[in-house]
């Protein structure tokens, strides 16, 4: 009588000998890139401490209660930029330091280096401007106001930002490979730097109005534009994305695609600041929201899913 093959033995031919089964596939060990291991050590500690100095800023002028209150309002448009961030890159996940790493840029250092950088625009206008008249520096100072929400915040913001998106295409040129990629990264930057604003643009709304200016700038940035920043940084990010696909077309070429990207994220972030800054008028702001911004992130929304198909 012949004796049952023991598990996981193939069974015996003609009576010949029983031999265990060698599989034919294992699985990959994934190691984690040195560089990354740098990447979210550094990361983890400078964009800890920024966000640190941006929070110890902001509670200079709101105060510990309103700080804390506002922060827990903030958490609510994070939550959802996140999840949807999350469902973006479920197909191909990547590594959580790097996530934690862009998060961190975006709500410390990018926040950071646009705060420092305004600080000194205003030092140099104020030393510049400290013999004109009274009534030319009133003149100048609303072109100046018009001049930094239209173009200087969008450079420096979007600047800080797109360098962000840089460092991890550096760092992760070998994980970095698609537009995907791209989006995930300047989103989850993007969503960093908003969350950090957002608890300022709460923050004044509450200190000059009241729960009403509270109630309402929540209405307008955390309901109808939670994605705005998402929606601006994602072009460079698509760009870096396309440049690392691109075989040709030389180091030029490349370039010029992560400049195209990035002009197009600051004329988009332009375009919403100055449509804030000129529609004063409640109900214009929201016709300009349905006629301009709902669109342009119904199409944003087209392009992500068409993106993740292919």
């Amino acid at each position: 009588m012949t004796p049952e093959p023991a598990p996981g033995s193939a069974a015996p031919l003609l009576g010949g000998p029983v031999t265990p089964v060698a599989p034919v596939w294992t699985a990959p060990v994934r190691r984690t890139p040195g560089g990354l291991i740098a990447l979210t050590i550094i990361g983890l500690v400078f964009g800890s401490l920024a966000l640190l100095l941006v929070l110890v800023y902001l509670s200079t002028f709101l105060g510990p209660s309103a700080l804390v209150l506002c922060l827990l309002l903030a958490l609510v448009p994070l939550t959802g930029i996140l999840l949807v961030v999350r469902w973006i890159d479920r197909w191909e996940p990547e590594p959580r330091p790097a996530l934690w790493f862009a998060f961190l840029w975006g709500a410390g250092i990018s926040v950071v280096t646009a705060l420092v950088f305004d600080f000194g625009v205003q030092l140099a206008l104020a030393a510049a401007g400290s013999s004109r008249a009274g009534s030319e520096a009133g003149g100048a100072g609303s072109g100046t106001d018009a001049f930094a929400a239209v173009l200087q915040a969008p450079l420096v913001e979007e600047g800080a930002k797109g360098v962000g998106i840089l460092v991890l295409f550096l760092v992760l040129r070998r994980t970095f490979d698609g537009p995907v990629d791209g989006i995930v990264y300047a989103a989850t930057i993007a969503a960093g730097f908003a969350f950090s604003e957002n608890i300022q643009y709460f923050g004044v709304a509450m200190l000059e109005s009241g729960a009403d200016g509270l109630g309402f700038t929540f209405l307008v940035r955390g309901v109808f534009s939670p994605f705005a920043h998402v929606t601006f940084t994602a072009c460079t990010g698509i760009a870096f994305g396309i440049v690392s696909r691109r075989r040709a077309g030389g180091a030029l070429g490349r370039v010029l695609i992560v400049l195209a990207g990035f002009a197009l994220a600051v004329a988009l972030h332009g375009l919403w600041n100055g449509a804030a800054y000129l529609l004063t008028n409640d109900s214009a702001l929201l016709f300009y929201y349905l006629l301009v911004q709902l669109p342009l992130f119904i199409g944003y929304i087209v392009a992500v899913v068409l993106l993740r198909r292919q």
